[in-house]
């Protein structure tokens, strides 16, 4: 087993697009955060992937769950009931 994975391994391992990946880091930085090297180089660990597949299997979710709030909404109330349970499912993917 590798201690870190290149972000075109990760595409290939859980068939999600290296743009996709980019950008649910923006979304989900709470989930999914790997390190950067020097020169901006992602480096992605196994918990990274556990993430990354959870993501994947409940976008549908997450989705349905943006759209049906008013944008207003989201941006005050929302987020911190989203935050809290974006943090709940890490803490459920660290043990």
């Amino acid at each position: 087993m590798k201690t870190y994975y290149s972000i075109s391994e990760v595409e290939k391992i859980c068939n999600v697009k290296h743009y996709t990946l980019r950008y649910w880091e923006k979304i989900h930085p709470i989930l999914l955060s790997p390190k950067k090297g020097q020169h901006g180089r992602r480096y992605y660990t196994e918990k990274d992937i556990q993430a990354i597949n959870h993501i994947s299997q409940h976008r549908s979710d997450f989705q349905k769950v943006i759209s049906q709030v008013d944008v207003s909404e989201k941006l005050s109330v929302h987020t911190t009931q989203i935050l809290a349970e974006l943090r709940k499912i890490k803490d459920l993917l660290a043990s």
